[in-house]
């Protein structure tokens, strides 16, 4: 699997990159996911991590994870669960992941607009108790269009990429 990060979120976590003076293809591969810091006024610094074919969303809350080892066990979870979802097949436990930083324009620039969306979306997912369901917040985002997308929505084009039928 390949992670792209953001230069910011490398720092963060303490992680050194791959590949660092070469791009490495983004574009329509299943096994590759791009990740970025965003920080929400009384939520925290949070990551958004989006598979790159689809634009599946994820997000992750980076007051959790101090190092890049605590953060990519804490995602390969998180992506096992997503594949689970739609019956696809993914093994985090054997997977070998490199990381290297962000190079494709498109997938930045819609990550970009995600956490734009995302700072409107907070406020939608309210909880009665001033908490922000995040799991809401990443449902709204796999339901909003992206018009990169052959089927303009990140939770269609997921379940098309790596879902099997039951």
């Amino acid at each position: 699997m390949i992670l792209h990060l953001s230069r910011a979120l490398a720092k963060r976590l303490k992680c050194d990159l791959s590949f660092k003076e070469s791009k490495v293809a983004q574009t329509g591969r299943e096994d590759s996911w791009s990740a970025d810091i965003f920080r929400i006024p009384r939520a925290g610094t949070h990551a958004l991590i989006m598979h790159d074919a689809s634009l599946w969303p994820l997000i992750m809350d980076l007051r959790l994870y101090k190092t890049y080892e605590s953060f990519l066990q804490h995602l390969l979870l998180h992506i096992e669960a997503s594949y689970m979802m739609v019956n696809g097949d993914f093994d985090g436990a054997n997977i070998t992941v490199v990381a290297t930083k962000r190079s494709n324009r498109s997938i930045i620039g819609s990550m970009n607009n995600a956490i734009y969306l995302i700072e409107s979306y907070v406020e939608q997912a309210m909880t009665v108790d001033n908490e922000i369901d995040w799991l809401d917040v990443q449902s709204h985002l796999a339901n909003t269009p992206f018009m990169s997308l052959p089927d303009h929505f990140p939770a269609k084009a997921f379940i098309n990429m790596v879902g099997r039928p039951l």
